[in-house]
């Protein structure tokens, strides 16, 4: 940072399909004790080719582009609240329009008896 004049950037190693791996992620984030300005949940993984392939016991894309990000900024929360002005990006695509309806009675949560990868992202 002296050479270059800019802040350093620090990298921290996640998996959102994996609980202890966001929290060991949000404890590291929160043990660097800085404001939290901007929080961007982008969506993670489509297309898993099997039912739990990267998360066994869980849908894949449900559990990594949801719950890992609900989990993400649970964690993160205090500090975004004590942040002036913060704010949390959550972004989508037009996915969900492959699905002609749903209902959360019915689809939630999914199950591997008739996987369909592009299905559970549009979900």
């Amino acid at each position: 940072t002296k050479l270059s004049g800019n802040t350093p950037v620090h990298l921290l190693e996640l998996d959102l399909g994996r609980k202890e791996s966001v929290e060991q992620c949000a404890r590291a984030f929160l043990d660097l004790d800085f404001q939290l300005h901007a929080l961007v949940l982008n969506a993670g993984i489509n297309g898993a080719p099997t039912f739990g392939h990267f998360t066994p016991g869980e849908e894949s894309t449900f559990a990594i582009n949801f719950l890992g990000h609900f989990l993400l900024w649970q964690l993160l929360h205090p500090v975004l609240s004590r942040t002036p002005e913060s704010r949390v990006v959550i972004t989508a695509s037009e996915s969900h329009r492959r699905v002609p309806t749903f209902s959360v009675d019915n689809d939630l949560p999914l199950q591997e008896k008739d996987h369909d990868p592009f299905h559970a992202y549009a979900v």
